[in-house]
């Protein structure tokens, strides 16, 4: 009768035990719930502040770039009527560059005797070729002057204007026209192996605003039948900028791609950055374009 007795009392414990564990791991799992809940409302809570940051950020950044403007829309700087930028690429990667402004003026008072034009490219052993000035998109009396540089990278031209030219109510142009070879790399896989960790981690074409402008035009062409997807992006200090993104308007004629902004903000970078094309899928475009040449 004892050990019935006993058996039942340590039964009974054990029980109890048990009760008070399952009590315990329940208590202990709302609170690992509770904790939880609390992460995930932080976390949503940073992100909503990061999100805020990054728009008052970005307005303030706009705000800046436009007060610049004003700034240099005065009497006290260089204003042109319009900055034509284009860029023609070849199945090889090679390309022709021509960056022309139009109505180039300064305020009374003041002169432009010159204007240093640089060129670079990031893309592995690209190489710099011809360059000239376009006759017929350039004021008469206009004249350049290619200045020194070390890294084969990169290229400076200085523009040279006539006396007094852009204090004419029509202002003066120019237009620099300058060849590169193995400009861009045609394929996605060369790409993302080129430009890992960079933004983009792409092939892109871009242009700074550094003078004050009305209407800026960005103009891409690719060989016939190569196929690419782009996009236009606005950078201000290599981030690019949400609102001013959302604002462009891509116009897609071809294989040609075009880009006109007015009143480009200054300092910002325009840009038409694309995703290549594969290895394999550009093998098929290219043959299929020196097929079609060889019909013709």
């Amino acid at each position: 009768m004892i050990p019935n007795i006993l058996v039942f009392c340590a039964s009974l414990i054990l029980l109890l035990a048990v009760l008070f564990l399952n009590l315990r791991l329940r208590k202990y799992q709302k609170l690992i719930a509770r904790s939880q809940r609390d992460l995930e409302l932080t976390a949503i809570e940073l992100e909503r502040r990061e999100k805020r940051i990054r728009e008052a950020t970005e307005e303030q950044l706009r705000e800046m770039a436009e007060k610049t403007e004003a700034l240099l829309q005065s009497r006290f700087s260089i204003v042109a009527d319009e900055a034509r930028i284009s860029c023609q690429i070849d199945w090889e990667g090679n390309c022709v560059v021509t960056r022309a402004f139009r109505g180039l003026k300064v305020g009374e008072g003041l002169a432009l005797k010159f204007l240093d034009i640089g060129a670079v490219s990031s893309t592995p052993n690209s190489r710099f070729g011809e360059e000239r000035l376009v006759p017929e998109r350039s004021s008469p009396g206009v004249r350049m002057e290619r200045l020194p540089q070390k890294e084969a990278n990169k290229r400076v031209a200085r523009i040279h204007f006539p006396d007094k030219a852009a204090n004419q109510p029509e202002g003066v142009s120019y237009a620099y026209e300058y060849r590169m070879e193995k400009a861009f790399l045609m394929t996605k896989e060369e790409a993302a192996l080129a430009y890992a960790g960079e933004s983009p981690e792409t092939e892109a074409f871009f242009h700074k605003n550094d003078i004050s402008t009305r209407l800026l035009l960005i103009d891409l062409s690719f060989p016939r039948g190569y196929v690419a997807r782009v996009n236009a992006v606005v950078l201000v200090n290599k981030e690019v900028h949400a609102e001013a993104t959302k604002e462009l308007k891509l116009e897609k004629s071809g294989n040609r791609f075009s880009l006109a902004v007015k009143k480009p903000l200054q300092g910002f970078e325009y840009m038409l950055a694309w995703e290549a094309p594969s290895g394999e899928d550009f093998a098929k475009e290219k043959a299929l374009a020196n097929a079609g040449n060889e019909v013709k």
